[in-house]
C-alpha cells in the first residue's frame, strides 16, 4: 500500500470516524465535504480512496486508521493537526450525538499522534 498524503489520510480518518457506527449520514458527509474544500487546492479524485475503505475488512479497520494517523502526523505540522482535530471534532457532533465508536477512534488518533510526538522528541 502507498502512503498517503495529509489531505487523503485525513478523508480517510475522517470517512472512519463517520462511518465507525455504520452509515455515513448527510451532516457528516457535509462535514467531510467541508474538510475537502478548504485544504484541497484542486478537485481531488477520491474514487480509489473510497474503494480502499469500501474493501477494508472489519478485522483491518482499527490498523488502517492508526496507519492513516501516522500518515497525517507525518506531512502536517502541529496547525494543521490544530485544525483537522477541529473537523473531527466537528463530525463527530454533526449528528448530536457522540458515539462510543467515534470517541474511540477520535483517542485512537490523538494517542497515535502523542506516540509519534514521543518518538521524535527521542
Amino acid at each position: 500500500m502507498r502512503k498517503s498524503n495529509r489531505i487523503i489520510a485525513g478523508y480517510h480518518l475522517l470517512n472512519m470516524i463517520a462511518t465507525a457506527e455504520g452509515e455515513l449520514d448527510a451532516k457528516s458527509d457535509e462535514v467531510i465535504r467541508e474538510y475537502l474544500a478548504v485544504e484541497a487546492l484542486m478537485r481531488l479524485n477520491l474514487d480509489d480512496e473510497l474503494d480502499e475503505l469500501i474493501q477494508l475488512a472489519e478485522s483491518e479497520f482499527d490498523s488502517h486508521f492508526k496507519k492513516k494517523a501516522i500518515e497525517f502526523y507525518d506531512d502536517s505540522n502541529e496547525a494543521e493537526r490544530e485544525e483537522f482535530k477541529l473537523f473531527a471534532k466537528d463530525l463527530i457532533r454533526a449528528d448530536d450525538e457522540i458515539s462510543k465508536e467515534e470517541n474511540r477512534h477520535y483517542r485512537m488518533m490523538l494517542h497515535a499522534w502523542r506516540e509519534r510526538d514521543q518518538a521524535n522528541k527521542s
